[in-house]
């Protein structure tokens, strides 16, 4: 697990989030990133469920819930990678948000939405990639190429591309990450929160994540999305 508080407040509004996800464990929960304020009754979070589809929740104020959007789709290949785009524009009056898988925008249910939200993902609160801010319902599986954009709402395309019939990943390094934005890629093996540890951010910004749990051998694995 990675953990993670930016000291400043970035775009609270506007952000993209992309992963490279495989899945060794379907139907069950798995969160692949969260985020919680120090009062604890405000956070979002992007999750598997257990039926496996996707889904996105902000909840902000005593927990109410703000918005929750659930994936059409279903994601059961433990064989294959998935490319997760979350593109968030909490400004406008209708908020956009968009969920892409490999390169395609998802049909989503709405089971609430909202005309304007302030999330906590860029924020100066705890961000958690691979499990919850309560340490539950841990990500089973490979990640690869985490790229958090702060202050921009992009779509997919920023981040992949198809050669040969496949979806695959761009290089992000040209992108403006903005003041709490990360890459991280994994190439290290380290379990301290610097540049040759494994949440090593190399976008630039050295926004570091701490690890937990995790070992050399768990990183930089030959299994990748490329």
């Amino acid at each position: 697990d990675l953990t993670r508080t930016p000291l400043d407040t970035g775009d609270e509004q506007k952000f993209t989030i992309s992963f490279w996800v495989k899945r060794s464990t379907i139907s069950s929960r798995q969160v692949l990133f969260s985020t919680i304020n120090s009062a604890g009754n405000d956070s979002d979070f992007l999750e598997f469920k257990s039926d496996d589809t996707l889904r996105a929740t902000g909840n902000n104020g005593s927990a109410s819930l703000q918005y929750q959007l659930i994936t059409s789709a279903l994601f059961r290949d433990a064989s294959a990678w998935y490319n997760i785009v979350v593109k968030f524009n909490g400004t406008s009056g209708s908020t956009e948000l968009k969920i892409y898988i490999n390169g395609v925008d998802q049909a989503l249910t709405v089971v609430n939405s909202f005309t304007a939200h302030q999330s906590l993902i860029a924020n100066s609160n705890a961000h958690y990639i691979g499990n919850s801010y309560n340490y539950v319902r841990d990500m089973a599986g490979y990640m690869a190429e985490v790229n958090l954009i702060d202050g921009t709402a992009l779509d997919a395309d920023s981040f992949g591309e198809t050669k040969s019939g496949m979806w695959v990943p761009k290089d992000t390094s040209g992108l403006t990450f903005g003041d709490n934005g990360f890459r991280l890629q994994f190439k290290q093996t380290g379990t301290s929160q610097n540049a040759s540890g494994i949440g090593a951010d190399t976008s630039g910004a050295t926004t570091h994540f701490a690890v937990t749990n995790l070992v050399a051998s768990d990183s930089n694995m030959p299994d990748c999305p490329e």
